[in-house]
């Protein structure tokens, strides 16, 4: 990512952040909705796993100009998620779902500039991961 995209997500995750709630019930929404299968990767109660995906979401961002630091965050993450069942095709479901839910809850704010920023850090991230996978 460039220093402009890295600063439009920055941006525009600070002003959504108030939100953080809503995007991250919007996104299990959305991934449960389109693939009620993956449900069973999940627990029952996803309080914790809320919680989990906002802390995520906010390292993500904060470290974007520094991916070093989070790339070994990440490739543990990649090799827990081996663990758990998730394939290499699941990575791409979540993108969807995540870029669908930053867009409903951005709502009039939400742009074509955005999409394409919040997918290059997604895939970036995904990239991070399956890194991850692979030395698992």
């Amino acid at each position: 990512m460039n220093a402009d995209a890295i600063r439009r997500v920055e941006i525009h995750f600070r002003s959504i952040k108030p939100l953080s709630e809503e995007l991250v019930t919007e996104f299990y929404s959305d991934l449960f909705t389109s693939r009620p299968d993956l449900r069973t990767l999940f627990p029952s109660h996803m309080a914790e796993q809320h919680r989990k995906l906002g802390e995520a979401l906010s390292l993500v961002v904060a470290s974007l100009r520094n991916q070093e630091h989070l790339a070994s965050t990440l490739r543990e993450l990649g090799q827990r998620h081996v663990s758990y069942g998730v394939t290499d095709d699941q990575y791409d479901i979540v993108r969807d779902s995540l870029i669908s839910a930053l867009s409903r809850v951005s709502g009039q704010t939400w742009s074509e500039q955005l999409r394409s920023d919040w997918s290059s850090a997604i895939g970036e991230v995904i990239t991070l991961m399956a890194h991850g996978e692979v030395r698992g």
